[in-house]
């Protein structure tokens, strides 16, 4: 039985700060939370089939005996427990990741169908992954416009918004 960390840097805000997270998987569940509890890692942070790390916990992970892992190397185990249930090896599972997407069957127009977690239905496609509309302005800027120079013209209220003169 093992634990893997990785070596991901996911910055999250929370209280006020930034934390760079990483991830944490094992063999089986049981351990993970295990490491988990010796770790003082607040149960928020499990996602089920991961626990997120901060880096000071990451470096206490590795000082119990977790194997330090890349990015890659965990999204192709948490891929490969997906597809069968067991984790595999760590040196190998980028290579069984690219074997298995090359050898399996066409799916239905969704992705990821064969990773879908079970009881959960596939995602469609939508189109390419810059289709999706850009989220309008935030509301501090559209704030900021109204109060910009007698609402967002000139003094002498004429011309171009304050705005957009540049």
């Amino acid at each position: 039985m093992t634990v893997y960390v990785d070596d991901s840097r996911h910055p999250i805000l929370r209280g006020g700060r930034t934390l760079m997270l990483g991830h944490m998987i094992a063999d089986s569940r049981a351990e993970a939370d295990h490491m988990a509890r010796a770790l003082r890692v607040p149960s928020s942070a499990c996602h089920g089939d991961h626990w997120d790390l901060c880096l000071d916990r990451r470096r206490a992970a590795v000082g119990r005996g977790a194997v330090p892992v890349t990015e890659r190397q965990m999204a192709a185990m948490r891929a490969r427990r997906r597809a069968t249930g067991k984790l595999g090896r760590p040196e190998d599972a980028v290579a069984w990741l690219k074997h298995w997407l090359a050898t399996r069957p066409a799916d239905d127009g969704t992705r990821g169908a064969a990773l879908c977690r079970p009881g959960r239905a596939p995602r469609r496609r939508r189109g390419p992954p810059c289709w999706r509309p850009m989220p309008r302005a935030t509301s501090w800027r559209r704030s900021r416009r109204r109060t910009a120079s007698t609402r967002g013209r000139s003094p002498a209220g004429r011309g171009r918004p304050a705005w957009r003169r540049g």
